[in-house]
């Protein structure tokens, strides 16, 4: 409960930090108040919660999502425009929403599956009208008809229930499915028939007349998933026999097979079928693979998405891209071409990794799906670099010349412009954690993990990518830094010990055990002048660089998340103040010689992972899981 309300508040803070801002970003959506650019978009973001329900209007203008919190957005297809926001200040203690447009496009229909309460909400107004479900005391799955007009309930044990939505909520069919295990539950498009599936059967029902019109069973297969085709005269299943899966269409007035394509790259529940009952949408790791099932043609894949949804006219495919805990993108697909439309110039899932130049004109981003991009700061605008397999961490040298990417297990080195990717240079022992370049430019020290039973510390010459040392800890390092001079390594490993190790051979040239509760996302910072390091995992704490003993200097962290941990750190170029982004999307700056707070900024909706200050500290840069990097105006928040 704590968390939710936590979330809710965040909501409130990011709201009005944009609606007092000045001018926008490329897409033309406000700024937080004190950002003066935004590289990304937050177009088709659904914050708070991973979503559970998606449908499009009649006439696919437009798109709604429902999820976790209480949420619900309503989107324009076209330019993907936030159109209205209901429910992220009133619904804190529940936790699914399916939704749905009504016939007509004026309303969004909602249920809140915890509360069991349908509730019709104005699009033009906002106004909310709300129905509370006869009779029915728990419910474990809901969907909707893709008109809006029939709503159906499985309470998890025995029972399903079909409600009408045109007018409130009145009952017009109850369905008893004890012994069935229901596993799914689809309505056709007009609400006019429904069919649920257990792991032994696909039963079909015409709920009008509260009939059974029959039930299929496998035999030696097993049902994994099932839809209604756009007409509703159809049902495709998923079947699997032998560890071989087909798509296999019955007729519903019969129930007879009238058509099986071998299908693959198909899971359990994320289907879809086209209108016209021509390809197939699966989710599969991460991405949706559309199959041509009449001329059975070769998978095309949707990279980054899961939950695939057709628009009426089947030439939009939606899919949901994972951004964080609590934050979801919504993309759109171009069926014909599998193009992205609108193609927004941004991540779409966490930015995990960033790096700015020196004359602050270039920053350089990773995300969590591996995906490297350019942008260029004066037009907002990226090209894309390259894809890592799996991503873990991102550094450029000083003069954006040069940009080294952290995979699975190896180190990628490469010139930030002209290349077309980046060279694998190294292969580290144990999967990567962090990657730091010196401040002259020539050294890229990559930490390891202890998955291969050692941890360690692995350097490698720029821009030739030699390996210039190796050293191997008993632990994995969660966090590392390079000192201003270039000569020393300062880490910190899973079991809490610091080292200072020499940045010419890894030598190890001090060594202290230290307090626990180090967080996972770890982050540590030279001071400017060399003398202090500040150590972000939860607390922030600063220690003197050549003892390593900790600093009489408390910094204020309670305000963020209530107590919750900071995450990504940079001093200023000046060592003046001390940059601290936190889980709850806020970034704190301190005084770095006293540790007073002299700043909160708000204006990002996830954990801010990595901070960094223009080299004249007239900006500030935050990179966010919410898939978006901001630029401040240090000076306007400092005089603020």
């Amino acid at each position: 409960m704590k968390a939710i309300w936590s979330r809710t508040v965040v909501i409130a803070v990011f709201a009005a930090a944009c609606n007092s801002a000045v001018g926008g970003d490329r897409y033309g959506d406000p700024l937080p108040d004190n950002a003066i650019a935004r590289l990304g978009t937050i177009r088709l973001r659904h914050q708070t919660s991973p979503t559970n329900g998606v449908a499009f209007s009649r006439d696919g203008t437009m798109l709604v999502i429902g999820g976790y919190g209480g949420e619900v957005t309503v989107w324009e297809r076209a330019t993907g425009k936030l159109i209205r926001r209901f429910g992220s200040d009133a619904v804190v203690d529940d936790r699914y929403v399916t939704c749905t447009i009504s016939p007509n496009g004026t309303e969004v229909l909602t249920l809140s599956l915890y509360k069991r309460v349908l509730n019709r909400w104005n699009i033009k107004t906002g106004k909310k009208k709300a129905y509370k479900l006869p009779n029915v005391k728990r419910v474990d799955s809901a969907t909707f008809s893709a008109d809006g007009s029939t709503l159906a309930i499985y309470d998890g044990k025995d029972t399903i229930v079909v409600f009408a939505t045109a007018a409130g909520v009145n009952e017009m069919a109850r369905i008893g499915v004890k012994g069935h295990r229901t596993r799914k539950i689809a309505l056709s498009a007009d609400g006019a028939k429904l069919t649920f599936l257990s792991e032994k059967s696909v039963c079909v029902w015409d709920v009008s007349t509260k009939t059974a019109l029959g039930t299929i069973t496998p035999g030696k297969e097993r049902y994994k998933a099932v839809v209604f085709t756009a007409d509703g005269k159809q049902i495709g299943v998923i079947v699997e026999s032998n560890k071989k899966r087909a798509l296999v269409f019955y007729d519903c007035a019969t129930l007879k097979e009238d058509r099986r394509t071998p299908v693959s790259r198909v899971t359990d529940i994320d289907i879809a079928v086209s209108p016209d009952r021509k390809i197939l949408a699966s989710g599969y790791f991460k991405s949706v693979a559309l199959r041509d099932l009449e001329n059975h043609k070769k998978d095309l894949i949707c990279k980054g998405g899961s939950q695939p949804l057709f628009s009426p006219d089947g030439k939009t495919l939606a899919v949901f891209s994972r951004i964080a805990n609590v934050d979801y993108a919504l993309r759109l697909w171009n069926v014909k071409t599998g193009k992205e439309s609108p193609a927004f110039a941004a991540h779409a899932c966490d930015v995990i990794g960033m790096g700015v130049s020196k004359d602050g004109k270039t920053v350089v981003t990773l995300d969590e799906d591996g995906f490297i991009f350019n942008w260029d700061v004066a037009t907002q605008t990226p090209s894309q670099r390259g894809k890592l397999f799996i991503a873990k961490a991102l550094a450029i040298t000083p003069d954006g010349k040069f940009t080294a990417a952290i995979g699975q297990s190896f180190a990628h080195l490469g010139k930030t412009f002209g290349a077309k990717k980046l060279k694998r240079v190294g292969l580290i022992a144990g999967w990567t954690t962090q990657a730091k370049i010196s401040p002259d430019g020539k050294l890229l020290i990559v930490g390891g993990d202890s998955s291969c039973r050692t941890g360690g510390l692995c350097g490698f010459s720029i821009p030739e990518g030699q390996e210039q040392f190796r050293v191997k800890f008993k632990e994995g390092i969660r966090c590392l830094a390079v000192s201003p001079d270039s000569k020393t390594i300062a880490c910190w490993d899973d079991q809490d010990i610091m080292r200072l190790l020499s940045a010419k051979d890894g030598s190890v040239i001090k060594e202290v055990k230290q307090p626990g509760n180090m967080q996972r996302d770890a982050d540590i910072a030279f001071s400017p002048d060399g003398k202090v390091l500040a150590v972000a995992g939860g607390s922030l704490v600063c220690y003197d660089a050549g003892t390593l003993k900790p600093l009489k200097m408390e910094f204020d962290t309670k305000a963020t998340s209530g107590g919750q941990h900071i995450s990504g750190i940079a001093f200023s170029s000046d060592g003046a103040l001390l940059a601290a982004g936190s889980i709850d999307g806020s970034i704190f700056l301190y005084d770095a010689n006293t540790g007073k707070t002299k700043a909160r900024i708000a204006g990002h909706r996830g954990r801010v992972n990595v901070v960094a200050f223009s080299n004249e500290d007239k900006k500030l840069y935050s990179a966010s899981s919410d898939s978006t990097v901001l630029i401040w105006d240090l000076t306007r928040i400092l005089k603020n």
